[in-house]
């Protein structure tokens, strides 16, 4: 009886000692696969702009423009753009915004590239054009499919496009930008960092990315390459 008994007690703590070793390992590799994934997380950047401002404008077209015409930006960072826009209506409980086209190619465009090659175009547009034709001038002129022109025009001429625009306004008052634009990275907004996206975004994005997809174009990257191919 009591040699059952013993065998019984070495049998559970043997399974017990199997068990914990078991879950640990998979701790540890939850933890390593977790590590992987802090090393390889990109910086969230938000731009917070009024469509047309003269500022945005600036800040699109130059250092924003050099960052996203520079290979390996987009695996370092990235980048919401929450457009404000005024009031132009109201109908019944439902608000018209002006900057609804907008709002509603942001929501259609996945990629963050073209959604830039969108604002960019706009941005670049000096015209005297209402900016509604200017905004589907632009998705034309960036190469957009035709279906997913159709989604922004149908999405413009509906309450959804100005539920869109609502939102973006929304989501700005809840950060309550001091002016335009307004720029958070990894949901702070800090002077300094803003200065320095101001003079060239992409630099920022090296300097502050600490993943393993940093872009070759980065200072300093690719030096021993170079060297070498001169040596």
């Amino acid at each position: 009886m009591l040699t059952k008994i013993s065998t019984s007690i070495v049998a559970l703590v043997g399974f017990a000692i199997v068990t914990a070793t078991t879950a640990t390992t998979e701790i540890n590799n939850n933890s390593l696969r977790g590590e992987d994934l802090n090393l390889n997380s990109k910086v969230q950047l938000e731009l917070f702009y009024m469509p047309q401002c003269p500022g945005c404008r600036q800040l699109i077209t130059t250092s924003f423009n050099e960052a996203f015409n520079t290979p390996g930006f987009s695996d370092m960072v990235d980048v919401t753009f929450v457009s404000y826009g005024n009031v132009r209506a109201t109908k019944g409980s439902l608000r018209i915004f002006d900057n609804v086209i907008e709002s509603c190619a942001l929501d259609k465009i996945d990629s963050q590239d073209v959604q830039f090659q969108f604002i960019d175009c706009i941005d670049h547009s000096y015209s005297t054009k209402d900016a509604s034709k200017v905004d589907m001038e632009c998705a034309h002129i960036i190469g957009l499919f035709q279906d997913t022109i159709r989604e922004i025009e149908i999405c413009a001429a509906t309450a959804e496009g100005h539920l869109l625009a609502h939102n973006m306004v929304l989501r700005s008052d809840v950060v309550r930008p001091q002016y335009y634009p307004w720029i958070q990275v990894n949901g702070i907004h800090v002077g300094a960092a803003e200065n320095e996206v101001w003079d060239s975004l992409f630099k920022y994005a090296c300097k502050v990315y600490t993943g393993q997809n940093k872009s070759p174009h980065c200072p300093g990257e690719g030096e021993d390459d170079l060297l070498a191919e001169q040596l």
